[in-house]
Order: structure tokens, then C-alpha cells, then sequence
């Protein structure tokens, strides 16, 4: 089996109104950059990665040629020579979004060919997972965050996600009301983490983390740069509520890091 034709979509969906966290303060789009890979045996496999002009550009012009002719079940080493051929240019960010998005379609592609579903190909180990509602954007009115976040626990949902981090972290005191009042309105027996997007600097979140604490957060995620790693350690040190983050991260050697210097508790 080979792979015979690598094709890219890019769907871009306007927001209308845009959405703002801590530090992305107008979101006008979303959507998703898909890669399809089919097989000269006519099976296709899907992935999909952020929705943006470079990350289509570098599956087009720089990994196109590694697929095309190769056998698809040997992921491995396919990963091996995309990671190779963007070493100079791509080790974290929108080279290795591009990277994901092929490795989804490979993996896919696999299961499809084996007649297998994708959980059982990767081996699992539960029937079941906890989800959570995630959303609570800073654009929001304190109305509108409420009405969202009780709408996922309408619908079934024990946990909900909310951001913080207001304008850059520059409205702490807009950041405790909003908290404060998803708290009240969803009760005790509801998780809730929240999500600051970076916006912080680590003093200003250890601070405010001691404010937080007191409306029983599950989870801070990105209080302070993603890839500050001393600072994240200095509040996961400083306080009780688990350190959340990952989401800027793209290596074992990145996460490595991350943990090994008591940088996070969630990943």
C-alpha cells in the first residue's frame, strides 16, 4: 500500500461576535486545517490541525514529497523524516501543527485499512472518559458567561472551563467577580477550572491563585507564558490548585522539562 494523493482544506468560519481570552482580544475566526492522504487502494485518512495559511503551506511545499509514495503504516519513521525536514524552521509552532495533522491522517488511514476502530488500533485501557465544557471566553458579559457555563451542566456535564486573564491581566478585579459568580450559580458539586491564557506575570498569579483557591478551582491552566517555565514553577510552589498547561508544548523534551521542574500537574 501506498499513499497516492496528499490534499489540503483550509475552512476558515467567521465569529460574528468575535470571541477574546487574556490575550487574544478579538478572535473574528475559527475553523480547522484538514489533510486527507488516500492509499492507491482508494482508503483515505483524515487529520486536522489549526486553520492557518502556514500550516497548509508547510504540509504542501515541505512534507507533500516525504508522503507521497511511502507506505502509510510506517508511521514512525515518516514522523522521523517530517521532524527532520523541518528542524530548522519548525521544532515548536505551526511546522509541528502541520506535522499532527498528517500524523492524525496516518493513523486514520491505518485503522480504516485494519477495519478498525482507532481506540482499539492505539490500545485502550477504559471504556469511558471525563469531558468538560469549555468555553467562558473574557468577551463575554457576566450574563452571558453564566448562562453558558450552567448550560453544560444542563446537558450533562460535572466539570466547566472558564477564562480569567482579563485584557492581559490587567482587570484582576473583573477576573475574582466573574469566578466568584460561576461558582455561586453552578454550586459546589460542579468542577470548575479556569484558564488564563498566559496572561499573567507569575507574581500577579500567585496572588491571585490565593483569591482563586477560595472558590475551589480545579485547575489554573496557563496562569503566566507558556514558556516560562520557571514562573509556572514558582506558582505551582506557591499554591495548592493544580498547574495546568501543555497546550504551546510540542516535544517529550518540552514536557520533560515541564515536569521534571514541578512546572505542571496537568498536561
Amino acid at each position: 500500500m501506498k499513499i497516492d494523493r496528499v490534499r489540503t482544506t483550509l475552512l476558515v468560519v467567521p465569529r460574528d461576535p468575535p470571541i477574546s481570552d487574556a490575550t487574544a482580544l478579538q478572535m473574528t475566526a475559527g475553523g480547522y486545517c484538514f489533510v486527507q492522504l488516500r492509499s492507491d487502494e482508494g482508503i483515505e485518512g483524515l487529520g486536522m490541525s489549526a486553520p492557518s495559511h502556514g500550516v497548509r503551506a508547510v504540509i504542501e511545499h515541505d512534507l507533500k514529497d516525504i508522503l507521497l509514495g511511502a507506505d502509510p503504516f510506517d508511521i514512525e519513521g515518516l514522523w522521523q523524516d517530517m521532524f527532520w525536514r523541518v528542524r530548522g524552521f519548525g521544532r515548536k509552532g505551526l511546522a509541528f501543527q502541520a506535522i499532527s495533522a498528517v500524523d492524525i491522517a496516518l493513523w486514520d488511514l491505518k485503522a480504516k485499512a485494519l477495519g478498525l476502530p482507532l481506540y482499539k488500533l492505539l490500545g485502550p485501557c477504559r471504556d469511558s472518559t471525563p469531558i468538560y465544557g469549555s468555553g467562558g471566553w473574557t468577551s463575554y458579559t457576566d450574563s452571558e458567561l453564566i448562562t453558558e457555563q450552567l448550560s453544560y451542566v444542563q446537558r450533562g456535564m460535572t466539570r466547566v472551563k472558564m477564562k480569567v486573564g482579563m485584557n492581559f491581566g490587567t482587570q484582576p478585579e473583573a477576573d475574582l467577580r466573574r469566578v466568584a459568580a460561576v461558582r455561586r450559580e453552578l454550586g459546589d458539586d460542579v468542577e470548575l477550572y479556569i484558564d488564563a491564557n498566559n496572561g499573567y506575570t507569575a507574581k500577579q498569579a500567585i496572588g491571585l491563585g490565593r483569591r482563586f483557591e477560595e472558590y475551589n478551582i480545579g485547575w489554573y491552566e496557563e496562569p503566566v507564558l507558556a514558556d516560562d517555565i520557571d514562573g509556572l514553577a514558582r506558582i505551582a510552589a506557591a499554591l495548592t490548585v493544580p498547574i495546568a498547561t501543555g497546550e504551546h508544548e510540542y516535544t517529550k523534551y518540552g514536557f520533560k522539562d515541564l515536569l521534571t521542574r514541578g512546572a505542571a500537574a496537568h498536561g
